[in-house]
């Protein structure tokens, strides 16, 4: 079994190395793996949570390849950086650069592989998950699958390494003074939920990310009558999200694509 996970870590990493690319967007280049699959009419994008290595500046990482590989979709796997600081898929200067330029590259994808808006998928969890809100709302896509995103992103970037936060903030915020109209965009974008998309969330019931940020999201949606489906585990610790919440994508996508 350790050499079959061995042989399968390498192959990933060889795939990553053959089929990772660069889209010039307006603003940012943006990191992308595309994996198109000829007889499937759904898109699935994949957004990335942080990798613990903020402060050292390290590479972003695409999320969730080995959960996908097996399932007969396009995939597209976007990564979160401006010079190996993640931007929360929204973008530099106190602007939604990064979410546009996302998006652009989507649409470009969809358009060259004939997918219809209903057939997009745009799944991500913890800071995927609030980039999958944010991305799939302004697309208004089919489907959005998020697992404990953040609801106060910039207020969660509080909690994190000092060094990291510092970085962030600085890469996010054109001046400091734009941390509550940027977090307040940000919230507003989510909340901006198309009637036409169903909104999969997943969270464990003990994770303070539930506490702190999904459960205001969700009474906000339910104010503005929004709709959507929770999946609430019994667990405890955003950690152990790596661990539930490809369980709940890969059941997601199956009932989505096998309807």
């Amino acid at each position: 079994m350790k050499l079959f996970n061995k042989v399968k870590q390498i192959s990933i990493k060889q795939l990553i190395k053959e089929k990772e690319n660069i889209y010039q967007g307006k603003q940012h280049p943006i990191k992308y793996m595309f994996l198109p699959e000829k007889n499937s009419p759904y898109l699935i994008v994949v957004l990335s949570g942080f990798n613990g290595r903020e402060a050292l500046k390290e590479d972003a990482k695409f999320n969730y390849i080995k959960t996908l590989i097996n399932i007969k979709s396009n995939k597209l796997y976007i990564m979160d950086e401006v010079d190996n600081i993640p931007t929360y898929y929204y973008g530099t200067k106190s602007e939604p650069n990064y979410l546009n330029d996302s998006a652009s590259l989507i649409q470009e994808i969809m358009s060259q592989h004939n997918i219809k808006r209903e057939h997009l998928i745009i799944a991500g969890s913890s800071k995927g998950g609030t980039g999958a809100i944010l991305i799939g709302n302004a697309l208004k896509a089919g489907y959005i699958i998020a697992g404990a995103p953040q609801y106060f992103p910039l207020n969660y970037l509080n909690e994190i390494n000092e060094k990291a936060r510092t970085l962030i903030f600085n890469n996010i915020l054109k001046h400091e003074d734009d941390f509550e109209s940027v977090q307040n965009d940000m919230k507003e974008k989510m909340l901006n939920l198309d009637e036409s998309t169903k909104l999969f969330l997943h969270a464990g019931n003990q994770d303070l990310h539930y506490i702190k940020h999904l459960r205001p999201y969700m009474s906000m949606l339910t104010k503005r009558k929004k709709l959507y489906a929770l999946d609430l585990q019994h667990y405890e610790g955003h950690q152990n999200l790596k661990y539930k919440f490809p369980v709940f994508l890969t059941r997601i996508i199956h009932e989505i694509i096998s309807d």
